[in-house]
């Protein structure tokens, strides 16, 4: 037995807290798109940051299919934010360099390690203190 809770409302479908409505499923596989494209990843690369397998990472930015786990949204969302972010504080080659080199600020870790892990808040507050011009 499973805790499906299916909801319909306002012509928008929800089920466990997902949005599952067209709108959504075109936005998830957009942003999985951008993702992948300001970082120049693989979907290999991608699906270890999300914790799936490359061939997910495909199905989702070709919106054969939706992440169907909470957390799998929420981590496309978060990954999301640090783009963003990131955009705003580095040149896309900083962006590269600020996710993949290991920093001193995550205790010799990079971005990506502490991302792989589930770990947004340390990227996220890195991000800020560039952003704001207290550095690393």
């Amino acid at each position: 037995m499973t805790d499906d809770i299916l909801i319909i409302e306002g012509g928008v479908i929800m089920r466990n807290s997902v949005n599952y409505s067209k709108h959504y499923f075109n936005d998830i596989s957009k942003d999985i798109g951008d993702i992948r494209k300001k970082l120049a990843i693989s979907t290999e690369r991608l699906g270890v940051m999300l914790q799936v397998s490359s061939r997910t990472v495909i199905r989702w930015e070709e919106s054969k299919h939706k992440p169907a786990a909470q957390n799998h949204v929420i981590a496309i969302n978060k990954l999301k934010e640090i783009i963003d972010l990131g955009c705003a504080v580095y040149t896309p080659e900083g962006l590269q360099e600020f996710i993949f080199k290991p920093q001193p600020v995550f205790d010799g870790h990079s971005a990506f390690q502490l991302i792989s892990i589930g770990d947004y808040g340390r990227v996220l507050s890195a991000l800020a203190a560039d952003y704001e011009g207290a550095g690393f």
